[in-house]
C-alpha cells in the first residue's frame, strides 16, 4: 500500500516460464533450468558440465570435497571429505570434513555443519547455528 500511495509501485511484463524459488528444491530446479540452457536471461558461454555447481567468488571448496548440483555462496567453506548433493550453502557457512548435506537442504549464513553430520530431506539449518560433530544423522548408529 505504501508503494502504491507514493507512486513507486511498478511492473513489467515478461515472456517465458515463471520459476518459483520458494523452497530449496524449487530453487535448485531453477538452477537446473539455467544450467540446461533454458534461460533467456542467463546464458553460460559453453555447455554446463553435468552435474552443475554454482560457486560464488570467495567460497572455498577444498580438494577431496564432493559437490554436485549445489549452490555455494560467498565466503562458505566446504572441507576436504565433505559431500554436497543438491544443497544450498549460505554465505560464510562451513561444512566440515565428513559432513553430508543432500536432498535440497539449506544451510544458513554463518552456520556450521559439524563433521559426521548428515543433513537431508529438505532440512533447514538456521543462520549462525553450529551443529556439533555427529549431532544429526539419518543413518542408524553403527
Amino acid at each position: 500500500p505504501d508503494l502504491v500511495e507514493s507512486g513507486e509501485l511498478g511492473g513489467v511484463t515478461i515472456e517465458g516460464e515463471w520459476l518459483d524459488i520458494g523452497t530449496g528444491e524449487l530453487y535448485l530446479a531453477t538452477h537446473d533450468s539455467v544450467a540446461a540452457g533454458r534461460s533467456r536471461l542467463v546464458q553460460f558461454p559453453s555447455p554446463t558440465p553435468e552435474p552443475w555447481v554454482y560457486v560464488e567468488p570467495g567460497a572455498v571448496i577444498e580438494p577431496g570435497a564432493t559437490v554436485e548440483e549445489s549452490v555455494v555462496l560467498a565466503g562458505a567453506t566446504i572441507h576436504d571429505g565433505a559431500t554436497l548433493r543438491r544443497a544450498v550453502i549460505g554465505k560464510g557457512a562451513v561444512v566440515e570434513t565428513g559432513a553430508v548435506v543432500t536432498g535440497a537442504s539449506l544451510v544458513g549464513e554463518r552456520a556450521t555443519v559439524g563433521s559426521g553430520c548428515e543433513i537431508d530431506r529438505g532440512a533447514r539449518i538456521a543462520p549462525g547455528v553450529t551443529l556439533q560433530p555427529g549431532s544429526i544423522t539419518f543413518s542408524p548408529p553403527q
